[in-house]
């Protein structure tokens, strides 16, 4: 952003510092046929609209009783969903609408002030949350949001509120382009450089671009640092990073926490075991795999054991 760096829209004249304004602007300023039937939300693609549907209203039916839009072939659940409907979309272009309800004003002023009820609303909802409440199945008294969601998770799982609170805990942020979920807002900021192209992060010495810092940091370590290498104390072998030392030594122990629930099986890591149900018992394909001459091999399981 300080370099002066635009990102422009690709069907408007729009133009954006911010690569996440960009797509924010793509999925409410453009026609697209993604649209929850819900709560009238909008979506860029069809993967956004069905994380948006298993995030926010997977035990929700639409009902449709609310108006049909025409134009959309969409039969809303509610009349708020549709008024929501057509404010977001471009298709209709609805002025003076609010994104939050779907009433519209006759100026700019009005729906401004209107805005700030939304707002207030929010900041209620939130200071509520930091406030101690009783449970309402039990009465036990809790002190905090954290507290209460572990307590509603553990003691009444089978409750609405529990199986909505677990949902948010798994994956509160959705990519709006894609639909992928993620667990903390940095993983989603970092995936949503896929969309945008955006690289940040320079290497000094040969100029190659990176989307995140860590990335930069393997870049670096693998191609331009010299290390100490470790050896190995039962074989030839050394390695860069004490982790790769670390795996290569439970094989030579033997040590295989992660057991296949199928088989019974152990592997070293977690990967091992997911790749090793995936095309052993999933019955997937094996990738192939081209050799730098243009040859084709197909690839096999690695079926080499160390031996002491």
């Amino acid at each position: 952003m300080h370099k002066g760096k635009k990102y422009p829209c690709n069907e408007c004249t729009e133009v954006f510092s911010m690569p996440n304004s960009l797509l924010m602007h793509k999925r409410l300023k453009h026609v697209t046929e993604c649209v929850c039937e819900l709560c009238g939300s909008t979506f860029a693609t069809p993967r956004g609209l069905y994380s948006h549907n298993m995030k926010l209203h997977r035990q929700d039916v639409n009902s449709k009783q609310g108006p049909k839009c025409e134009d959309c072939g969409i039969h809303f659940s509610t009349e708020m969903a549709w008024k929501k409907h057509l404010v977001l979309s471009s298709k209709h272009n609805v002025s003076n609408g609010c994104k939050h309800c779907g009433e519209t004003f006759p100026n700019v002023e009005e729906l401004k002030s209107h805005s700030k009820i939304h707002a207030r609303k929010q900041s209620s909802r939130l200071e509520q949350l930091k406030l101690p409440a009783a449970c309402s199945i039990c009465d036990k008294w809790l002190s905090d949001r954290n507290e209460y969601k572990s307590h509603m998770t553990s003691q009444h799982p089978e409750t609405d509120v529990a199986k909505k609170l677990d949902l948010e805990n798994q994956m509160p942020f959705v990519c709006e382009i894609c639909g992928r979920m993620f667990k903390r807002q940095c993983f989603l900021r970092y995936h949503q450089r896929v969309h945008t192209g955006e690289r940040p992060h320079a290497c000094a010495e040969c100029g190659s671009r990176f989307g995140a810092a860590g990335a930069l940091a393997a870049h670096r370590a693998l191609h331009h640092e010299r290390r100490a290498r470790l050896a190995c104390r039962l074989c030839a072998r050394s390695f860069t990073h004490r982790s790769g030392l670390n795996k290569h030594m439970k094989a030579h122990l033997n040590i295989r926490p992660h057991k296949c629930t199928i088989c019974d099986k152990g592997f070293i890591n977690p990967c091992d075991r997911k790749l090793h149900i995936k095309y052993v018992h999933n019955k997937v394909p094996w990738p192939k795999r081209t050799e730098a001459n243009g040859k084709t091999l197909k690839r096999r399981p690695n079926t080499h054991k160390l031996t002491l």
